[in-house]
């Protein structure tokens, strides 16, 4: 028998297609209503309040770091907050400057600069029509852009504006000189800086940066509300008055600069070099890479979303595209919805899009009233934090993480990253695009079938479906699985049949995992199956897959089945595809069981039990990751096992039902010491835990045990064993076998 590869995903809600306009009431954002506003009016205003202490230094900083005045930051969050939020798709997005478009912005800057004294005319008429041309894309539905995009290209993207941020943020943070505008230029004159830095500069800004290293390392309740970048704050303007750095020659340079009134900071465009190459090149990066940026980060935020509400992308393309416009006609930036602060703002309590209007709202109180202060702030500061933005864009652990999905999506993440750096974004992504087709080539899809997807969808019972897919499900076609999504009912039962696809790529089961979470709380569901001929290119779970005319084991598989042949034991690789009689085992409050395979069966005294390879999913919050761990799992037919719990004292107390006590057995000191046992009925348990049993484990410590199903889950450490050290569990399980039925049969007898 076949055993079929599945996993369970939720089907997405899709906008419906057939909508070419939006009413009054709809381009309304019905989470900014008046009965928002009444019914979730006190959440909103406390996570407006922590998030406009995070946006106040971070609107200023992307400003500075864009080569704009500190203010025109300020004017992005205002008008994302006061306005936008009224006209968007989003529920709980903040809005404002986009830390990955402040190196476009700079070129922009440094690029008209060269042959004007004012530069910022012309960079904002590029940002006033790119501005158009977002509400052109979301005219045309183009609100699915960022699921077109192979995702290690994307994250290549990032990686690459991490590391020109942090360059071009070096001067400011040491208070060093730089007549360079390229990067590489500055890299250059990094020896010189050194020599020629300002040393009180200096300091504020390794502080500054040090405040936001460390602080990422605390926990506890208190650093919710006293944000890393408040705390910068807070250091740098007493550094500031220390050091009197308004009595510096040349001081207020080194200062951020904000005019008396906010109306003072109104800057107008000029349109007379819109038709030249520089702005069109301009216009089309801001363009497509803040959709990009802002699309993506709505899908973050989607997921964490207390409500699962979804957002209606196109809807809010088309209010941001206006917000930008807006904004180049009085001096402001272009705007984003921000991942980072709006899942902080999720993380406070907001509930509606209130909570964004109240963030700008609180903004413009700060900045007129607290304007002297602000005046105060180091712009190292502001580079100190902008430093650690750019570390965590470009992390040495996005290259890791790259890597464990597969060899190819390293090459894709390194290509695009490289060419972002050497060119520009447009380069950067197209290469990453184009290189991610070309590997799909190379595997055997054709290039007609890159763009198109060839599908058949039948059904197979009331609300159930069966999708067949043919050729390739990659990144570039996956708009037409989107499409076949819709026109089925609302919570249908698709099985998605991969046996006649060639290529099934990451970017595309990336899509379909990020809607995991939300089956429980929905009827519909997705199956994929027919992935048992594919060879997968690494051991991840979304890891791309190709067919092959045999199936090809991966090293650890090879590995297990060369042991399972030595000793005796079967093997099967392939993933289960029923995991109901896992149900109910590490159910803990943060880990749920995805998947098993790599399943090695052996007996002991005729009781036949097996081990497996697992795949857990740890989430924290808004944050998840995956474990592979080893574990066994036997039944002893006739033998009636009560449900409990036993575990090592102080190896985890995370179950979802904690109203179970630790049982003790006073006649056993040293068990009772050393174990913690519990559960449902606590006189089954303590006869089941015969001294004979109890003596067993305290001979044989280190190991948990879960009974659940009239089944006994066994493993020492949520880790994955290797090959080699298989034995030990086997053993340690072959000797509970024998404890628990030729042992207690001995002395029943006896």
């Amino acid at each position: 028998m076949v055993v079929q590869e599945e996993l369970i995903f939720e089907a997405e809600e899709l906008e419906p297609e057939s909508k070419k306009h939006w009413t009054l009431s709809e381009i309304l954002n019905p989470s900014a209503d008046v009965y928002a506003l009444t019914k979730t009016l006190q959440k909103d205003l406390v996570a407006a309040f922590v998030v406009s202490l995070i946006a106040l230094p971070l609107c200023m900083g992307i400003a500075v770091a864009s080569g704009f005045p500190a203010i025109s930051g300020i004017y992005t969050a205002l008008v994302g907050g006061l306005i936008i939020t009224f006209i968007s798709g989003t529920h709980v997005d903040i809005k404002g400057p986009a830390s990955g478009l402040c190196v476009i912005i700079l070129g922009a800057v440094h690029s008209f600069g060269e042959h004007a004294a004012n530069p910022y005319p012309y960079v904002l008429a590029c940002f006033f029509v790119a501005g158009i041309v977002q509400m052109i894309f979301a005219t045309l539905r183009f609100g699915a852009l960022g699921d077109s995009f192979p995702a290690s290209a994307v994250l290549g993207m990032m990686a690459s504006f991490g590391i020109m941020i942090a360059i071009k943020q070096f001067p400011v943070l040491i208070g060093a000189e730089s007549h360079a505008k390229s990067a590489w230029d500055i890299l250059k004159e990094v020896p010189a800086m050194l020599t020629g830095m300002n040393s009180k500069i200096a300091i504020i800004g390794i502080v500054s940066l040090g405040i936001m290293i460390g602080m990422s390392f605390l926990k506890g309740a208190w650093t919710a509300y006293l944000p890393a970048p408040l705390v910068v704050i807070l250091v740098a303007i007493p550094l500031s008055l220390l050091f009197d750095i308004q009595g510096m020659p040349a001081g207020n340079e080194y200062l951020v600069a904000l005019p008396g009134n906010l109306l003072d900071g109104i800057m107008f465009p000029d349109f007379t070099q819109l038709f030249t190459l520089t702005s069109l090149q301009y216009i089309l990066m801001i363009a497509v890479a803040g959709s990009l940026e802002s699309l993506l980060s709505s899908k973050a935020i989607e997921m964490a979303d207390t409500q699962s509400r979804k957002s209606r992308l196109n809807k809010d393309l088309l209010a941001i595209g206006a917000g930008n416009s807006l904004l180049a006609l009085i001096g402001g930036l272009p705007m984003i919805s921000d991942a980072k602060r709006s899942v902080m703002n999720v993380s406070y309590g907001a509930q509606s899009a209130w909570s964004n209007f109240f963030h700008a709202l609180f903004l413009l109180l700060m900045v007129v009233v607290g304007g002297t202060f602000i005046r105060l702030i180091p712009q190292a500061a502001l580079a100190g934090i902008l430093m650690y933005i750019a570390y965590k864009l470009a992390s040495p652990k996005q290259l890791a993480v790259a890597y464990k999905i597969g060899p190819e999506q390293l090459i894709v993440f390194i290509t695009t990253m490289i060419i972002c750096l050497f060119t520009n974004v447009l380069w950067g992504i197209l290469a990453g695009i184009v290189l991610e087709l070309v590997i799909h080539m190379y595997f055997g899809v054709k290039i007609k079938n890159l763009f198109k997807t060839s599908a058949e969808l039948e059904q197979t019972a009331s609300n159930a479906y069966t999708l067949n897919i043919y050729d390739a499900a990659v990144f570039s076609n996956y708009m037409g699985v989107k499409k076949f999504l819709q026109s089925l009912p609302e919570y249908s039962n698709v099985t998605f049949d991969f046996s006649k696809a060639k290529v099934v790529d990451h970017t595309f089961l990336e899509h379909l995992y990020y809607h995991e979470e939300k089956i429980h709380r929905k009827g519909g569901q997705i199956v994929l199956s027919g992935l048992d001929h594919h060879k997968h290119l690494s051991d991840h779970p979304l890891a791309s897959r190709r067919i092959v005319d045999t199936e090809i084991l991966t090293e650890r598989q090879e590995q297990l089945q060369a042991y399972a042949a030595k000793n005796g034991l079967t093997f099967d690789h392939r993933m289960v595809s029923n995991l109901s009689k896992l149900q109910g085992f590490l159910d803990t409050k943060h880990i749920e069981i995805k998947l098993q395979r790599n399943v090695l069966i052996s007996s002991h005294y005729k009781i036949e039990f097996e081990l497996s390879d697992l795949v857990l999913v740890h989430t924290i919050g808004n944050r998840s990751h995956n474990i592979n761990m080893t574990n066994a799992l036997f039944t002893i037919p006739g033998m009636q096992i009560p449900e409990f719990i036993l575990e090592p004292d102080g190896f985890t107390d995370d179950h979802k039902d904690g109203s179970f006590r630790d049982i003790d057995f006073t006649e056993h000191p040293v068990f009772s010491y050393y174990y913690l046992l519990k559960g449902p009925d606590q006189t089954a348990i303590v006869d089941f835990f015969s001294n004979s049993l109890i003596r067993f484990f305290e001979k044989n410590k280190g190991y948990r045990l879960e009974s659940k199903h009239n089944m006994i889950f066994v493993y020492k450490k949520a880790r994955r064993i290797k090959p080699e050290n298989l034995n030990t569990l086997i053993d340690f399980t072959k000797a509970l076998i024998y404890e628990l039925y030729v042992q207690r049969n001995l002395n029943m007898k006896s």
